[in-house]
């Protein structure tokens, strides 16, 4: 009987270490159905898989697949020779030890990415009495397969993500409505001129500083910005160390309401909502912490 348990402990061990280090094989967002990529380049793949398997990417248009081994992390990436622009569409399967992801309806053709602030971000739908000029006649008739939108949900991050949320849609009058009307008009001009596929990348935040568009790298290049990235630095330094008291915290508090808050809502909602609409504040201040994370003074 001691034996019979003790091969089962085993193998639940193994079965829990499995679990510990399985990733499921996934993309990025942007690397999905309907996209849009630059055509005659070498276009960069990548993923996530369970750490130093095997990927194998097949691509329709190419005659030999690739195989490209993960790292210690997981993080694995490629590039892919692209031909010439045109409306055949194309297809990439990709395949790790226990998985497949098929992205189908490929096309290559001319790939932009429009940035700014509002007066980028206005979509064509206009916001409430502010109107686009032709909109409504412009949205009955963007039905076009060949012009593919991406929008990028606004998102902060300290640092360069390999990720975001978005998806590649056709155009049409669903899709173009809570376009940029600047981008789409853009990409319609491109696609009248040019006869070929136009996919574009919006992610444009209004009232946003040039600042944050760039690099910290580039930006500390410049002397008249080296105090500016500097309390960054340091603001960020005291964010993260903020928020590790609060985890510490939130780990050592008894009571549903806040074991329900601390899980329903995550990190990136806290900057939108913040924690004084907490519904027991109070619990924090017994832990030495103050009332919002946000004030780390």
């Amino acid at each position: 009987m001691k034996r019979v348990l003790s091969i089962i402990f085993l193998l639940l061990s193994l079965n829990y270490g499995y679990s510990q280090v399985y990733t499921p094989l996934g993309l990025p967002a942007v690397i999905a159905d309907n996209m849009v990529l630059q055509q005659k380049i070498n276009v960069p793949i990548w993923g996530w898989t369970s750490p130093n398997e095997k990927v194998i990417v097949n691509a329709s248009w190419l005659d030999n697949s690739i195989t490209i081994k993960a790292d210690e992390k997981g993080k694995w990436n490629t590039k892919l020779q692209t031909r010439g622009a045109g409306s055949k569409k194309f297809s990439i399967q990709i395949v790790s030890q226990d998985e497949i992801i098929i992205i189908s309806n490929i096309l290559f053709g001319e790939v932009w990415l429009a940035s700014g602030q509002s007066n980028m971000q206005m979509p064509l739908k206009g916001w409430g009495s502010q109107h686009v000029a032709e909109s409504e006649e412009t949205m009955e008739n963007s039905l076009n397969p060949n012009i593919r939108l991406f929008q990028v949900r606004q998102n902060t991050s300290p640092k360069p993500l390999d990720n975001c949320t978005g998806a590649w849609l056709e155009s049409n009058p669903e899709s173009v409505a809570g376009f940029s009307s600047v981008a789409y008009f853009f990409a319609k001009k491109l696609n009248e001129e040019l006869n070929i596929p136009i996919g574009i990348i919006h992610s444009s935040w209004g009232g946003t500083k040039a600042q944050a568009w760039v690099s910290r790298k580039k930006l500390h290049e410049m002397e008249d910005f080296w105090n500016e990235t500097d309390s960054l630095d340091i603001n960020y330094a005291n964010f993260k160390k903020t928020f590790s008291r609060w985890d510490d915290a939130m780990a050592k508090i008894k009571g549903e309401t806040v074991i329900v808050y601390s899980k329903e809502i995550k990190y990136p909602k806290y900057v939108r909502m913040g924690w004084e609409h907490t519904a027991q504040p109070n619990l924090f201040n017994k832990a030495g912490l103050p009332a919002s994370p946000f004030n780390t003074k």
